[in-house]
């Protein structure tokens, strides 16, 4: 990410468009980090709260992922959708 460590769209900031390194993998490897760990919870704790609670929150996490790639989109046109093309929102799907 560079210098632009943020989460979520700051409407009328210009960022650079990184797509080398771990952004190869996946576009969102932040994101997924926090999804894999509400699985892991899902899964380790085992409690209809904290079920839901990491659903919605894998829901809000997908989301916030769409809403930046359409901000993405109009930001970084063309180059943006053919790094999209190539390279999976999550990993490998």
């Amino acid at each position: 990410m560079r210098d632009s460590w943020r989460i979520g769209i700051i409407e009328g900031e210009k960022t650079e468009l990184v797509t080398d390194g771990i952004f190869s993998i996946s576009r969102n490897p932040y994101f997924l980090s926090g999804i894999i760990q509400f699985i892991a919870y899902i899964f380790l704790i085992k409690n209809l709260v904290v079920i839901i609670f990491c659903l919605l929150s894998i829901l809000l996490i997908h989301k916030m992922v769409i809403k930046e790639e359409t901000f993405l989109e109009s930001l970084h046109g063309d180059k943006y959708l053919k790094y999209k093309k190539e390279v999976a929102r999550y990993f490998i799907i």
